[in-house]
């Protein structure tokens, strides 16, 4: 928590819509929507703090956001579950034409499992229905999930989690096509680790990439590459 996950999901996710024309679909549970998240949105837009853009300016962000972004929002009445979101997703996928669904994180999300089944076999239950969801509707789903308590090393810094210290199972790395892992390690630098792609020829091969980011435009830029 707090190693810039969100930040890094905007900014790469926002590029992809710019430059691809893209609609993305956000469940975002961490930010409020029509606040925190189109704060940052505009942000990135215009690559400078949100508070300096005139009304203008804004209202030329706003409607970028409004053309490329739709926000699933549960309502005060809704209980923010898997089925929720699916229904959620299957209607922005048809009526808006989103292609990219982001959940953010996954341990909002409201998890029902059922009476005999581990929280393993939830999660790899639970992976299977958003892949078979992406297929059905051609979409891509990325989901943002928090790893377990990291372990410090000998220097008391905190040590690149993998793939496998996902809170809840395994099946984050046995189940997903790209697993990404992001990284602080340092005030001003941040990794950016591919530790998993199951396509090389269309995802590209695992890869490691020091970034710094620049918080006034909520944009990364690439250091360098680590391997």
């Amino acid at each position: 928590p707090g190693y810039g996950k969100t930040t890094a999901a905007n900014d790469l996710l926002c590029d992809l819509a710019a430059n691809h024309d893209l609609k993305l679909g956000w469940a975002s549970f961490e930010q409020e929507p029509q606040r925190d998240h189109r704060r940052a949105l505009r942000s990135w837009y215009f690559e400078r703090a949100e508070h300096t853009l005139d009304p203008s300016e804004r209202r030329a962000a706003d409607h970028w956001i409004d053309a490329h972004h739709v926000f699933l929002v549960p309502g005060e009445d809704d209980d923010a579950s898997l089925e929720w979101l699916l229904d959620k997703m299957e209607v922005a996928a048809i009526r808006h034409g989103v292609k990219v669904f982001v959940i953010d994180p996954w341990n909002e999300l409201e998890h029902a499992r059922r009476r005999d089944e581990t929280e393993t076999e939830y999660t790899g239950r639970a992976i299977r229905t958003l892949k078979r969801f992406a297929k059905a509707f051609r979409v891509t789903v990325v989901v943002i999930a928090h790893p377990t308590k990291s372990a410090k090393d000998a220097d008391g810094n905190y040590r690149m989690p993998t793939l496998y210290d996902i809170a809840g199972s395994a099946n984050w790395y046995n189940k997903a096509d790209l697993g990404v892992i992001i990284h602080r390690s340092t005030e001003d630098d941040t990794v950016f680790k591919t530790q998993k792609s199951r396509y090389h020829d269309v995802l590209g091969k695992p890869g490691e990439v020091e970034m710094a980011y620049r918080k006034e435009e909520r944009r990364f830029v690439e250091r360098r590459r680590l391997a």
